[in-house]
C-alpha cells in the first residue's frame, strides 16, 4: 500500500504533458555513467550479431 501510494503521488506530480498518450511531450533522464555505457555495450554486443548474419 505505501508504495502504491508514493507511486500515485509521484504520477500526480507529473505535467499533464508528459501523461498524455497522444503526442506526448519527450521526458528526458540523465543516466549515470555506469548505466550509461551498460546500454551502449548492450547496443553494440546486439549490433554486432544482427549485423554478422
Amino acid at each position: 500500500m505505501e508504495i502504491r501510494d508514493f507511486a500515485a503521488e509521484q504520477v500526480g506530480r507529473q505535467w499533464s504533458e508528459v501523461l498524455r498518450f497522444e503526442s506526448p511531450h519527450n521526458y528526458y533522464v540523465d543516466l549515470s555513467e555506469k548505466v550509461w555505457n551498460t546500454k551502449h555495450d548492450l547496443l553494440n554486443k546486439y549490433a554486432e550479431e544482427f549485423s554478422s548474419k
